[in-house]
């Protein structure tokens, strides 16, 4: 199986990817580390690009997050909606946890604007595993 960790370019991204691996490594499993690129987060340059094209830099930013981490890691970069996107691919390649970043905010905050790890942890059918900044 699977381990998914979700990163965005965060502060939270290092405990992010520490909380994976020690899952990872209890249950030697695959790490799957992944970026998610939104459509409204795109420059013009970028909106011009096939989606190919922002997918791999995507995944570069993935690759990069993991350069220290002393383990096979497999880096990928997805667009689009990324609640969305991240439990889509868990399901795809059967996740066994995913880990993912989170904030704390007001109820009203959630409601407001929305929240891509509280979409992630009601829409996934397998355990999810937040790491709090």
């Amino acid at each position: 199986m699977v381990v998914l960790a979700a990163i965005s370019d965060a502060d939270t991204d290092e405990q992010i990817l520490a909380e994976a691996v020690k899952l990872a490594d209890a249950f030697d499993d695959e790490l799957h580390v992944v970026h998610v690129r939104s459509y409204d987060s795109l420059s013009d340059t970028e909106q011009d690009a096939t989606d190919k094209t922002v997918k791999q830099q995507t995944k570069a930013i993935a690759a990069a997050a993991v350069e220290d981490v002393d383990r096979s890691v497999v880096p990928v970069g997805l667009i689009g909606q990324p609640a969305a996107e991240i439990l889509e691919y868990a399901e795809e390649i059967d996740t066994r946890y995913l880990v993912i970043g989170g904030q704390k905010r007001s109820p009203v905050g959630k409601a407001l604007f929305g929240s891509t790890t509280q979409k992630v942890l009601l829409g996934a059918e397998r355990p999810v595993v937040t790491v709090m900044g």
